[in-house]
């Protein structure tokens, strides 16, 4: 299972054509605060801090695929374990 973050909205989308689960991630900073960016980052076994997203100032998105070996990739990022927001630029 997927460790999903607090301050985040996330959805199911369509299922890969292989019938691997896919979720679509938005980090949100609380409130009406600006970030310069806001971050989506991944936890792997050899990083806790590889940037998934496509950041903006008010959100940063991305999505995360499941893979056959049960673990979840996103990008070029793999085997990711947890994912979570980052706010440090607010």
């Amino acid at each position: 299972m997927l460790g999903m973050p607090e301050n985040a909205n996330f959805g199911m989308v369509d299922p890969t054509t292989d019938g691997c689960t896919q979720y679509q991630i938005d980090c949100s900073p609380p409130g009406n605060t600006i970030c310069f960016p806001t971050g989506l980052k991944a936890i792997t076994p050899t990083s806790t801090s590889v940037s998934i997203g496509t950041d903006f100032p008010s959100s940063s998105t991305a999505t995360v695929t499941c893979q056959k070996d049960n673990t979840w990739s996103s990008g070029t990022a793999t085997q990711i374990t947890t994912v979570y927001c980052d706010f440090t630029q607010c």
